[in-house]
C-alpha cells in the first residue's frame, strides 16, 4: 500500500496528512510497522499515478465535511465520487479531481480516503488540539488498513 499524504504543515490542520505520514515513517524505521508501506507527501496526482500502476493507495487529507474539528472518516473513493468536484483545495490538483481522474482511468477501487475535519487553517500554526487528540486512533486505523492492503 502507498500512503499519499497531502497538505501543508504550516497551515494548521491542513498538515494532518504529512504529520501522520511522518509518524508512519518513524514506526517503519523503528521496525514497529508490520507491513511494507510506501509513504509519500505529495500532490493528489501521485495517488492516481500509483493507483493506475496497480498499487492500493490511501490518501490522507484535511477536509471540510461539516463535522467537529478532528472527526475523521475513512471511505472508498467510489463513495466520494458522487460528491467530487467540491468547494476547492489548497493543492494544485484537489483530491476531488484526483478521484474523478482515477475513475476515468479505471483505477478508482484502488483508492481509499482518510478525510480529517480541520478546525484551523491559520498560517504558521500547528495542528489544533481536537485534531491532535484523534491522531492515535487515526494511526491505529492506518496500521490496520496497511495490513489489509499489503
Amino acid at each position: 500500500m502507498t500512503i499519499v499524504a497531502v497538505g501543508n504543515e504550516t497551515m494548521g490542520d491542513d498538515g494532518i496528512g504529512p504529520f501522520l505520514a511522518g509518524l508512519v515513517r518513524e514506526r517503519r524505521e523503528a521496525g514497529s510497522w508490520p507491513t511494507q508501506t510506501e509513504v509519500l507527501c505529495a500532490d493528489p496526482t501521485m495517488a492516481v499515478c500509483c493507483a493506475a500502476e496497480g498499487t492500493p493507495v490511501l490518501v490522507i487529507d484535511a477536509a471540510d465535511m461539516g463535522l467537529e474539528a478532528g472527526e475523521w472518516r475513512a471511505v472508498s473513493a467510489r463513495e466520494v465520487l458522487p460528491y467530487a468536484g467540491g468547494k476547492g483545495s489548497t493543492h494544485s490538483m484537489s483530491v476531488s479531481q484526483a478521484i474523478q481522474m482515477a475513475d476515468a482511468l479505471g483505477c478508482l477501487d484502488r483508492l481509499r480516503i482518510l478525510a480529517v475535519q480541520w478546525g484551523s487553517l491559520e498560517p504558521g500554526s500547528q495542528l489544533s488540539a481536537p485534531v491532535r487528540e484523534r491522531v492515535p486512533a487515526m494511526l491505529d486505523w492506518i496500521e490496520k488498513e496497511a495490513q489489509r492492503w499489503p
